[in-house]
């Protein structure tokens, strides 16, 4: 069993409490409220597909922190989903790139504005409707771990 999920939970928690301890509890409200609006503009709405090579999605990438990261993860409805099944790309065409590929000497950019499509493989056939997605990226710069996740109605690709 994976535990890093509920570890960034409990972190995220005592990180909250200790905000709302010191700035009182209107500053976490104001954080979740801002951090819901980012996730909310991050997956472009209505991107979600499925079909039998997996699930796709695109990343609107809003001009907010790019960077360049040299580890991404990926999970799908709780299920780790290899490296090598996971791929990043421009949306605009080509294959781009399995997570497997990446690495610090040849990290994945992210542009500002660029929207990039998202294709996990997880192996299993998937029908549409919701699924769970967690995406980590782990950045060059800075030794962080960042992490979307989201819930979101799939629909069959044509």
């Amino acid at each position: 069993m994976d535990l890093r999920p509920l570890s960034a939970r409990f972190s995220l928690l005592g990180q909250g409490l200790l905000i709302g301890r010191t700035f009182g509890t209107r500053s976490v409200a104001g954080l979740l409220r801002a951090a819901e609006l980012l996730q909310q503009n991050l997956v472009e709405p209505g991107s979600g597909t499925v079909g039998p090579e997996g699930l796709e999605f695109l990343l609107r990438n809003p001009p907010l922190r790019p960077g360049a990261f040299y580890a991404l993860r990926a999970s799908l409805d709780t299920v780790p989903v290899p490296p090598e099944l996971s791929f990043i790309g421009p949306a605009a065409g080509g294959p781009g790139r399995s997570f497997a590929e990446i690495s610090r000497e040849d990290p994945v950019g992210l542009e500002s504005g660029v929207r990039q499509r998202v294709r996990l493989r997880p192996g299993t056939p998937m029908g549409p409707g919701a699924h769970t997605v967690r995406l980590e990226l782990i950045n060059v710069a800075i030794p962080l771990t960042s992490w979307l996740e989201f819930t979101a109605r799939f629909r069959r690709c044509r």
